[in-house]
């Protein structure tokens, strides 16, 4: 239990600054042809994030039905 409750903080910690390090960087320099604010670039979140949720929910359900299956 201590070793889990372990990973899960240095884990914790390590996705939070690599966030904050990631949200802290400064924005990228104008091409030659100048800056053109009313055509941002746009980038999809949602390709791969809403998969790892997905398996990340079932794995964890998973484990938690087979511990409460092992109690009985």
């Amino acid at each position: 239990m201590k070793r889990t409750i372990k990973f899960l903080t240095l884990f914790t910690l390590l996705t939070t600054s690599i966030v904050l390090s990631a949200s802290a960087q400064d924005e990228p320099p104008c091409p030659p042809g100048g800056c053109d604010d009313e055509d941002p670039i746009d980038i999809p979140l949602d390709g791969g994030a809403s998969i790892l949720l997905a398996a990340g929910i079932g794995i964890g359900g998973k484990k938690i039905y087979d511990s409460y299956k092992n109690r009985k």
